[in-house]
């Protein structure tokens, strides 16, 4: 939940406030960002191992993307 997550990231939320809830979700992010050392959302969801996806009538369609490992 955003208060929990909002919570460990030490960010004073002001819940249902959209706002406050769009800048908690921003700050939340920006530690995944820090936390992982990814430096685009490609290499965030590489990382991660997240696959995009678009939901069709006949099913999901996941995004093609370049894979593989992240390069220190």
């Amino acid at each position: 939940k955003l208060p929990t997550v909002c919570s460990h990231v030490k960010y004073k939320l002001n819940h249902h406030d959209a706002g406050s809830d769009a800048e908690g979700c921003a700050m939340v992010l920006k530690k995944v960002f820090e936390d992982t050392k990814a430096a685009s959302v490609e290499e965030l969801l590489c990382v991660s191992g997240v696959k995009i996806g678009v939901l069709h009538r006949d099913g999901i369609k996941y995004r093609k993307g370049k894979g593989g490992k992240r390069k220190d």
